[in-house]
């Protein structure tokens, strides 16, 4: 972790430390995450592609940036005949001003099971999220990241799918729960009032700011068509 750059790296068709199943070996975080990607642009979308040595697979992916918001599509081919096993990621990395302090993940997720090759956390162990056990039985609650300790699980059985990542402080300055944030930034901005955005930002540091466009719509004439016959 010394040498991790950070970014976001695509876990595909491994996640985790290296292994071999099902007789193919895979590398630490899966072939996508390391191999190079041939690239093409399609006006202001980025199109990756990659056709992997380790598995019959063929993927896509195209990301478009709008404003402050990246979409990432992907889509996936086995290109063979024969069904093929596989873990697909992402993995963001967070660190810098983000993590400044206490954080609290969020998710819509209700269920948890964690991965069979985790040391720190009880392998295969399932449980109502955001509740797990160590290997020597301590309960952990996952909204907090873990200190000092790598440990891999998986969300499952959403009520909608989404996760989240909230500063404590942010919190704390805004004088509400965490939770109470992650709301704000589940829902989208245009369902609070400028008060609450303007709090916000503020809380979020210096490196923020707000930007309020407004665009006037121009009023659309109405015009009654009608058709008949008239005779005297």
């Amino acid at each position: 972790m010394q040498q991790y750059a950070g970014g976001w790296q695509l876990l595909l068709p491994n996640a985790g430390d290296a292994c071999t199943h099902a007789g193919n070996r895979h590398v630490f975080h899966g072939e996508g995450s390391l191999a190079p990607w041939d690239w093409a642009t399609d006006g202001d979308t980025l199109i990756l592609r990659l056709d992997f040595f380790s598995l019959p697979l063929t993927m896509t992916r195209r990301l478009r940036l709008d404003g402050d918001l990246l979409t990432i599509a992907e889509s996936l081919t086995n290109t063979s005949v024969r069904p093929v096993e596989l873990v697909w990621g992402q993995h963001p990395g967070f660190g810098g001003a983000l993590l400044d302090g206490p954080a609290r993940l969020t998710s819509g997720a209700r269920r948890i099971t964690v991965d069979s090759r985790t040391r720190y956390l009880r392998a295969e162990h399932e449980s109502d999220w955001p509740y797990t056990e160590t290997a020597t039985g301590e309960r952990v609650d996952l909204r907090t990241p873990l200190e000092g300790q790598p440990g891999m699980a998986y969300l499952r059985d959403f009520t909608s799918g989404w996760a989240g990542l909230t500063q404590a402080r942010i919190a704390d300055r805004l004088s509400v729960t965490q939770s109470q944030v992650a709301r704000i930034e589940k829902k989208g901005y245009e369902a609070y009032t400028l008060t609450t955005l303007r709090r916000y930002v503020q809380a979020s540091g210096q490196d923020f700011r707000l930007e309020i466009t407004i665009i006037h719509v121009p009023r659309q004439e109405h015009v009654a068509e009608s058709s008949g016959v008239a005779g005297g």
